[in-house]
């Protein structure tokens, strides 16, 4: 490794700890936790959480983050911590599946019924002492390109029934904002949700949130050791990274400002002025995207359309009177 790829290494590692630690991320690992030891619980009934956010805001990364603790790991007997995502094309059977395979189980959906493959679930959350479950993608229990379904109750009856109160184990369920709908279908639910951490774009135009994401550009700026605030200063150009990462989205500015890391050392920049951040979202870009403009070139920053939603979006119930869930067997 050559004197400046070292360098380059030693930078972005001190950003990847700044991206893990910011107050919606640290405020998703507590509630993680509450849920998990009971803190704060009412009377003293098994709990659930919420944690939401825009595709590519770092759901998944909060939970494989908490997955990798050391006081999640598996140690012969127990199983502390089951992390798995909810099927993209949500049925019974699918669910049971990716549940089973969570617990190292395996299931046999074409000789078991769901009834007897989540009763084998909920066993092994007990025998392996399982503290808390984290669901990934949870919206895909709800969200669907048509309306006109209606997610019968039992589809979320299972977990509060089967899991809360009979294993008696906390969830978490993160996904697109849409995924508080399922609490909408089931009041038992709803007063289970201990608490929700949403994760939200900074808005350009109330100085609070304008502030708040200052203050964590900062914080990278000091992390990647150039020793000047060039970025987190200039407004304008803070309102142009504003835009390249679709509102101050964590993941987009980490990897934007990784990428713009390397650029500046190669340079020997002071740090992330206006041409390292334009090289850098030009070695981002999607090449195949001929509408792609790049936010730190152009004149006028209103010519750039809001990025797009590519989260992945159930494309269930694009025919009419195609079934969401299958039977319950």
């Amino acid at each position: 490794m050559t004197d400046f790829e070292a360098d380059i290494a030693a930078r972005q590692a001190r950003l990847a700890k700044v991206y893990v630690s910011t107050p919606k991320v640290k405020e998703a690992i507590k509630l993680i936790d509450d849920v998990r030891t009971g803190e704060n619980r009412p009377s003293g009934g098994v709990m659930c959480g919420v944690i939401t956010a825009d595709s590519g805001w770092g759901k998944s990364m909060i939970l494989d983050r908490y997955a990798a603790r050391a006081d999640a790991q598996p140690d012969g007997v127990r199983l502390p911590v089951v992390k798995f995502k909810m099927p993209p094309r949500f049925s019974f059977p699918a669910l049971a599946v990716a549940a089973l395979k969570a617990v190292g189980a395996k299931p046999f959906p074409r000789k078991e019924t769901f009834d007897d493959m989540w009763e084998r679930f909920a066993h092994y959350l007990k025998e392996k002492q399982t503290e808390v479950i984290l669901i990934d993608e949870s919206n895909h229990l709800v969200d669907r390109k048509s309306r006109q379904a209606v997610i019968p109750y039992s589809a979320t009856d299972v977990f509060k029934s089967d899991i809360l109160d009979e294993a008696k184990v906390p969830i978490i369920f993160a996904g697109l904002p849409v995924t508080l709908e399922m609490f909408q279908m089931n009041p038992q639910l709803e007063s289970r949700r201990h608490d929700t951490v949403s994760i939200v774009a900074y808005d350009a135009d109330d100085v609070s949130s304008w502030q708040r994401f200052k203050v964590l550009i900062m914080a990278f700026e000091i992390a990647s050791g150039f020793g000047n605030a060039v970025l987190s200063e200039d407004d304008g150009l803070l309102r142009r990274l504003h835009v390249a990462t679709n509102g101050g989205n964590h993941n987009a500015v980490y990897k934007l400002l990784v990428e713009a890391t390397g650029v500046a050392v190669r340079r020997q920049s002071k740090g992330f002025n206006q041409d390292v951040l334009a090289t850098a979202a030009a070695k981002r870009a999607d090449l195949r995207n001929k509408d792609w403009v790049n936010p730190f070139t152009v004149d006028n920053l209103s010519q750039i359309a809001r990025m797009p939603d590519e989260s992945r979006v159930t494309t269930l119930h694009k025919k009419s009177g195609r079934k969401l869930l299958g039977a319950r067997k």
